[in-house]
């Protein structure tokens, strides 16, 4: 029958934070934000970049946490990076090259 079928569609994450060992986001930082992904296509493959840097306090920084919001803690995704960003004092992060792989669903860490 006409006018019948599936529609499907992929949705993307918008924002990406960080989080700590521990899962925590520092939201009680005043400055920290989730950056904004920014998407385009690059030799047949989508591929994203923060529009702006995800600003963040002192500390240990071992997860990318994708979200489709800025600031609601419902979250996309958690990925646990290779190595960890260590700031010993305030720091920005800028991120050029996420690809799907990188927000496959993974373990938040406990």
């Amino acid at each position: 029958m006409a006018g019948e079928g599936t529609f499907t569609a992929r949705v993307w994450p918008t924002h990406v934070g960080v989080q700590d060992t521990f899962g925590v986001e520092p939201w009680k930082y005043p400055d920290y934000h989730r950056a904004q992904i920014m998407w385009d296509e690059c030799d047949g493959q989508i591929v994203g970049r923060t529009a702006q840097a995800v600003l963040v306090p002192p500390g240990e920084f071992t997860h990318l946490a994708f979200a489709h919001h800025p600031t609601s803690g419902l979250l996309m995704a958690v990925n646990q990076l290779h190595h960890p960003f260590r700031f010993y004092e305030e720091g920005q992060i800028m991120l050029h090259g996420i690809v799907e792989e990188d927000f496959t669903v993974n373990p938040a860490p406990r």
